[in-house]
C-alpha cells in the first residue's frame, strides 16, 4: 500500500462492487479491515 500512498492523490474504496469512499489515500486506506489488508497484500 506504500505505492498507493506515494503515487495516488485520490483513491476509491469499493466493497461488493460499490464505492463506499473516495478521498486521500491515508484517509481511505485507514478504513480497510484487517481482512481487506491481507487480501490486498496477497494480490500485489
Amino acid at each position: 500500500m506504500d505505492f498507493v500512498n506515494e503515487i495516488c492523490d485520490r483513491v476509491a474504496l469499493m466493497r461488493e462492487g460499490k464505492i463506499v469512499d473516495i478521498g486521500k489515500p491515508k484517509n481511505v486506506l485507514s478504513q480497510l479491515t484487517e481482512e481487506e489488508w491481507i487480501k490486498a497484500a496477497e494480490e500485489l
